[in-house]
């Protein structure tokens, strides 16, 4: 599963119309068929970072990490249809709550028991390799030589996806849930923004990672989130053991970032651009820009809100990041290495696209029409959210439809810029 660079950029500026715009990846496996309702779209992710170093906060994690998804389920309406842990063997066995509390069973127990690590692997949806609409996934690590300050030391993780319009409808609940959570994780760093919905089966693979690269290139507030890749114990400075990500939408700032940065009071008085909104959680400090996370076109210019978290959070920020899960032996411009990772940090501090090694701007952007305008050019055109619908038109015919939206966006024809 891929996308091409004409359907990649198509879809990049169906997002600017429509950031809930979802796109079918064109299939490449003859011997394993990708389902045709298979689509990948974006989500609204929030990650926390934590590790263990008191029996206290094992005691605590050990019970607030299952009620953490409960909650999330009940928030989410019960949305969670797959459960993923090899530990108790239920990978790929579909469940719902509603059939009954055997579904749960084991999972207290389960945490409560382990002297290594407990996961969670949770998504709504039938299809592993499609974007689910709400997520949840945590890794613990409950052995004593996996504690903070041993030399096997590695940050743990809780990660959650939900869709852009529940963010919006769901604000005041989902934010409860986060705050509750980070409260009993009191996490070493946290972030929120909007990022691709990583499907369960391309946790691990790179599949993804071009649609990453180029969504990062062309938007300031697009984000990339790996929590399993980014919590190396390495201490080489790629990754977050070494300090922190620059964040888009929303971070927290807390213990030694924190006392790096001068204080709350402090990072504060850093703080005070109108759209910057700044709370104080987990001893520490939670930081909004914006209202809500947005994408940010890189040629409407540098958001100031961002600008400014990212200015204040400079001396604890990463130089180096690995942002892919598997660093390519051959090079690669459509995939992000160390050096470019380099600039996306940077990428507030007056970063453009040209800097960051190409963008969208420095190809043909993809040719688009509305439905009942005049076909501008003659050949074969498709509508992402018409069914990944194709049809020839010669120009100057009306393109189909009557505007408005499909069932997953607003209904844009592209150019398909191939021979059929």
């Amino acid at each position: 599963m891929f996308l091409t660079p004409p359907r990649l950029q198509a879809w990049i500026a169906a997002l600017k119309a429509d950031p809930q715009t979802r796109i079918t990846p064109e299939d490449n496996d003859p011997w394993d068929p990708m389902p045709p309702e298979t689509s990948w779209g974006l989500t609204v992710y929030a990650t926390a970072y934590f590790g263990i170093d008191s029996d206290a906060k094992e005691a605590r994690l050990r019970k607030a990490i299952p009620a953490s998804f409960r909650a999330f389920d009940a928030l989410t309406q019960e949305r969670m249809t797959h459960y993923h842990d090899e530990r108790v063997r239920h990978r790929d066995k579909p469940y719902s709550s509603k059939q009954g509390s055997s579904a749960w069973i084991g999972m207290e127990e389960r945490y409560a028991a382990t002297d290594n690590q407990a996961t969670i692997n949770s998504f709504s949806g039938a299809l592993k390799g499609a974007s689910p609409d709400f997520k949840f996934r945590s890794i613990a690590s409950f052995h004593p030589k996996l504690r903070v300050g041993t030399p096997l030391y590695m940050l743990d993780y809780l990660s959650v996806s939900v869709p852009l319009g529940f963010f919006k409808t769901q604000h005041n609940a989902f934010m409860q849930w986060w705050q509750s959570t980070v409260t009993d994780l009191e996490p070493a760093q946290a972030y929120m923004g909007l990022c691709i919905g990583m499907p369960s089966e391309l946790e691990s693979m790179g599949a993804i990672e071009p649609a990453d690269c180029a969504l990062a290139r062309a938007f300031y507030g697009y984000d990339i989130d790996k929590p399993f890749f980014m919590r190396s114990n390495e201490h080489d400075g790629l990754y977050l053991d070494d300090g922190m990500r620059t964040p888009s939408f929303g971070v927290l700032v807390r213990g030694e970032y924190l006392q790096k940065l001068g204080g709350a009071d402090t990072l504060r008085s850093r703080l005070l651009h109108p759209d910057i909104r700044v709370s104080d959680l987990a001893g520490g400090l939670w930081i909004e820009a914006g209202q809500e996370p947005q994408l940010y076109p890189v040629e409407e210019g540098i958001p100031g809100a961002m600008a400014q978290v990212a200015q204040a959070l400079k001396p604890v920020r990463l130089e180096r990041m690995k942002l892919t899960g598997m660093l390519e032996v051959t090079p690669r411009t459509d995939i992000f290495t160390v050096e470019t990772a380099k600039t996306w940090l940077a990428r507030f501090d007056g970063w453009t696209p040209t800097a960051h090694g190409g963008s969208p701007a420095s190809t043909p952007p993809a040719l688009s029409a509305l439905p009942g305008t005049p076909c501008p050019l003659e050949g074969w055109w498709f509508a992402p959210n018409d069914g990944m619908r194709e049809l020839f038109m010669r120009a100057g015919e009306p393109m189909p439809g009557q505007g408005g939206r499909g069932a997953v966006g607003s209904v844009i024809w592209y150019y398909k810029q191939v021979q059929k």
